[in-house]
């Protein structure tokens, strides 16, 4: 339920700080179990991005785009702007890989994790995106789904105002975490809420900030207290990765059949899914390259002839909305497509306009009479300490300081993109499903230059088996402060090919039951 500053008043079993999308569903759990937990949310009731003016600022160098691109306060966090997409993590990102160093082990096998896959589906409102088991080939499907809506506070609206066990308290700004060091404890937390200074006080604490905001928030502690986390030298803050992104090749397909394969499917709850492909774990490890998924995007439509009422119509929305420069006889010849073919161009458009805002198309997929489309990669990010945040000098009103970013990427990863492409080509060509074409051009620089992150904060606040490799432990743990928690995709030693929301969501969940064996009420958490 929404409340207000008196509840400071109370002490809770739990205090969970962020109502993003991993935030929501801890809380969720944590309240349908009978634990009495706080929800602390710094925005309001509907999630907006930070002002341009706030946050930190980049340089120009940096492959990272700003706080008011990849944040949002409010209720829903980042879910409210993001587009939904979830995927699972795979067993080869849990396994030691020689290549990747010790740097990039984790403390738990994926086993540990897949249970609770299944609950985080029906929180995100999405179909599970199974992945395909293991086979011979040296490519391999997967598959990703899309929650709607996508904005995770909205889907759980109904459970999250009507807890008896929950209280939300909205425009409350998590200060500083008070630390005793003889106890190793957290005994409470200050925050300002409606313009005021405030304190939460409860048994448990759970740091579910989003990752550079968890960072920050440890950062500030141990500026206090030298010693925690190993130390200026130790984990905390390091390893930032997020995912390379974009497209160097086209893929042709051997056949429409086989291309269809590889578009959206509406499942019986009319939500999305759609295949991938991506390297198996025995190519990956044979040619030494990291977790890469690899899927069909749509040609540009300004190359397309007009053959298809959608496709023209998306051209001439494109030119007026000032998006794509045209020709005066290429617009005549795509508005004289439509004119000859009104009914299916309507029918068409109605039809994705349909499925976009009743079932949350995710966008607008053309086939093409060629069978050839961009081919979209997305892949992992090798970890590396020097890529960081850090405390800067300047302190805020409430004497906190914000940070600093150095996030890079190395040879290593660019390398890596190209191999798994070439390797894709050939098996293309050999097993008769198609060929790529690359584009013209410098290869390397292309997946440099679009090398550009900051949404996926991962691993600033790692897992490791012991303090000097991790933040955290197996259970989430802060390994240095018995009773605090942090939750996210910030955990994570290695990024692996999936999008981190749904693993994230997944992982606090995990955490969550974790607390309510602490608290010591276990009850069956039950999805509403």
């Amino acid at each position: 339920m929404l409340s207000s500053r008196d509840v400071l008043n109370s002490e809770f079993d739990v205090c969970v700080v962020g109502a993003g999308p991993v935030g929501v569903c801890i809380a969720l759990i944590l309240s349908q179990a009978g634990v009495r937990t706080l929800l602390l949310e710094r925005g309001a009731r509907n999630a907006i991005p930070p002002k341009r003016r706030e946050g930190v600022r980049l340089d120009d160098t940096v492959p990272h785009a700003p706080d008011h691109d990849t944040l949002a306060f409010g209720l829903g966090g980042t879910s409210s702007r993001w587009g939904g997409r979830c995927v699972e993590l795979d067993d080869i990102d849990f396994e030691h890989r020689d290549y990747l160093g010790e740097e990039a082990r984790w403390p738990i096998s994926h086993s540990e994790l897949e249970p609770h896959y299944v609950e985080a589906a029906k929180l995100m409102k999405a179909p599970r995106p199974h992945n395909t088991p293991l086979s011979n080939e040296a490519f391999l499907e997967s598959m990703e789904s899309w929650a709607f809506p996508r904005n995770t506070a909205t889907a759980n609206r109904s459970a999250l105002l009507s807890s008896k066990s929950l209280h939300i308290l909205l425009d409350a700004q998590l200060i500083k975490l008070n630390f005793d060091s003889a106890m190793g404890r957290t005994t409470s937390a200050a925050i300002r809420c409606d313009r005021q200074l405030g304190t939460v006080r409860a048994n448990h604490f759970v740091l579910a900030c989003g990752g550079r905001e968890n960072s920050r928030l440890l950062l500030n502690l141990q500026a206090q207290f030298p010693d925690l986390f190993a130390g200026k030298e130790g984990p905390l803050g390091r390893y930032y990765m997020g995912h390379l992104t974009g497209q160097i090749a086209q893929i042709r397909f051997q056949s429409e059949a086989i291309a269809e394969q590889f578009f959206f499917r509406r499942q019986q709850d009319g939500r999305f899914t759609r295949r991938r492909l991506q390297p198996s774990p025995q190519t990956q490890r044979n040619l030494g390259v990291l977790n890469t998924v690899m899927w069909p995007h749509n040609s540009d439509v300004g190359k397309l002839p007009p053959r298809q009422p959608l496709a023209s119509a998306v051209f001439l929305r494109e030119v007026l909305q000032g998006k794509r420069s045209a020709s005066r006889q290429d617009c005549i010849t795509h508005g004289m497509y439509l004119m000859r073919h009104p009914i299916n161009g309507l029918a068409s458009i109605s039809k994705v306009a349909h499925e976009r805002y009743f079932y949350g198309l995710p966008h607008l997929q053309m086939r093409d009479v060629h069978n050839e489309y961009s081919l979209t990669y997305h892949a992992e990010q090798a970890p590396r300490r020097l890529s960081r945040v850090d405390l800067i000098n300047d302190a805020d009103r409430d004497g906190q300081f914000g940070i600093s970013t150095e996030f890079s990427y190395c040879p290593e990863d660019y390398q890596s993109v190209l191999k798994i492409h070439h390797s894709f080509d050939e098996w293309l060509r050999a097993t008769g499903l198609g060929s790529l074409r690359f584009l013209e051009g410098d290869l390397e620089e292309m997946v440099i230059s679009q090398a550009h992150d900051g949404y996926h904060q991962i691993g600033l606040t790692r897992m490791g088996t012991n303090r000097r490799e991790g933040v955290v432990d197996a259970d989430c743990r802060a390994f240095d402060i018995d009773n605090l928690f942090v939750a996210g995709s910030s955990v994570f030693p290695t990024s692996g090919q999936a999008n981190p929301t749904f693993p994230a969501v997944a992982f606090g969940i995990r955490l969550a039951h974790h607390l309510v064996h602490i608290v010591g009420r276990v009850q069956p958490a039950r999805i509403a």
